[in-house]
């Protein structure tokens, strides 16, 4: 298994306190794992769900969780 996670830090959120903000992110990656672990193996895509997505303090989709099963 593979657990890819993408960050964009361009947004507003991450002007004033860049560390802060990217730890806010970073402490929802292990919920949004286990919700991805939660699913049947068939239902694991390339595309993230809406549930996948990690967001910023604003609300705006940042990045996302991505678990690759390789086979």
């Amino acid at each position: 298994m593979k657990i890819i996670i993408e960050i964009d830090t361009s947004g507003t959120g991450f002007d004033v306190t860049p560390t802060i903000e990217l730890r806010r992110v970073l402490n929802t990656v292990p919920a949004k794992v286990a919700e991805i672990a939660r699913r049947a193996a068939g239902c694991v895509c390339d595309a993230p769900e809406a549930a996948d997505q990690l967001r910023g303090m604003f609300g705006n989709v940042v990045g996302y969780v991505k678990v690759v099963n390789p086979g």
